[in-house]
């Protein structure tokens, strides 16, 4: 996707990913970038820095009122990028595993489905789109000390294979990004 001229939606704006995508969807001379974070403030830098081509959502990808604002908000978004995203950093048998799968899957998968689900129709009835969901090569191979994490990031996988194959006919596009580590 060409993103000169582009409107794109950045979840987990906040992050070292998110961040460094902003800054570079910005140099590749995006229109609008939405940086979408739990807080305003969090990305409260982007925008100062973003020579007026940024703007601040308010996002938490876990509360369905949040993702319907940002929706309405962010509707004429041209790529939707959900990079949002939380690790524990827990085996699943760990003592808290119960506990971090949960918060895992709420976050990773839950709330990548809810924002996916909000932005396609508004892509689907334009015919165009891109939606991008950030996974993690780990999504396709478990490690015991990030178990949680992984299964978490697996499901995801299985969700960019399920709209892949549901949006291509409405002339929307979805692609996984599967980073290894980074230092965020």
């Amino acid at each position: 996707m060409e993103i000169q001229e582009k409107k794109i939606l950045v979840t987990g704006a906040n992050g070292g990913i998110g961040t460094a995508l902003v800054k570079a969807l910005l140099d590749k001379g995006a229109a609008k970038v939405y940086a979408a974070a739990r807080s305003t403030e969090a990305v409260a830098g982007r925008v100062s820095g973003g020579a007026g081509r940024v703007v601040a959502v308010r996002l938490d990808i876990t509360d369905e009122d949040s993702v319907a604002a940002a929706a309405e908000q962010c509707g004429d978004s041209d790529l939707v990028i959900n990079n949002a995203g939380v690790n524990r950093c827990v085996g699943l048998l760990a003592p808290d595993g119960m506990a971090a799968a949960r918060r895992e899957m709420a976050v990773n998968f839950f709330g990548t489905l809810a924002v996916c689900r909000a932005f396609a129709p508004m892509m689907a009835a334009r015919g165009s789109g891109v939606i991008a969901n950030v996974c993690s090569i780990i999504g396709m191979v478990n490690l015991p000390v990030n178990g949680t994490y992984c299964a978490s990031k697996a499901a995801v996988h299985s969700l960019i294979q399920g709209l892949r194959a549901e949006l291509a006919p409405k002339g929307v596009r979805v692609v996984g990004i599967y980073p290894g580590p980074v230092d965020t």
